[in-house]
């Protein structure tokens, strides 16, 4: 008889956890659209196909990714945000919020042709946690010619 409350119990919570986690993504998803943001994503780690996972992830979540590349140079231990564009609509704490990105720096180019750029760390695990399974794919499967 007590197994039977217990789990009932544990089915409730399970249900009540799990629909907390969709209104937590639907909220965050909320954030993201209303981030109207042009972005370009720089791989600064130089591991093949990283750019184009955390590109991915980012579109998943709502962002408008304009393009993905290689960075200059594979130096950037951790990720940050560059602002690009002078306009004043860009919100920084909702960005910070939305992306889990604490460094942000301005770089200010007149007619940029994204509003602000992301280059991707070595902490990308940490920052886009979803895409550790497919840089393990890619890793595993060793035939990727892309670098970005």
């Amino acid at each position: 008889m007590y197994s039977k409350w217990i789990l009932l119990i544990n089915l409730l919570l399970l249900l009540v956890s799990c629909n907390h986690s969709k209104k937590e993504k639907d909220k965050a998803r909320f954030i993201v659209e209303n981030l109207p943001y042009s972005i370009q994503v720089l791989n600064g780690v130089g591991k093949p196909g990283l750019g184009k996972a955390v590109r991915n992830d980012l579109i998943s979540r709502g962002f408008n990714i304009m393009d993905y590349r290689n960075a200059r140079h594979f130096i950037y231990n951790k990720t940050v945000i560059i602002i690009r564009s002078e306009d004043n609509k860009i919100d920084v704490n909702k960005l910070k919020n939305a992306l889990g990105i604490k460094k942000i720096y301005y770089q200010i180019k007149e007619n940029s042709d994204y509003d602000l750029q992301i280059i991707v760390g070595r902490d990308y695990r940490d920052i886009f946690p979803s895409i550790n399974s497919q840089m393990g794919q890619l890793s595993e499967k060793n035939n990727s010619k892309e670098r970005w």
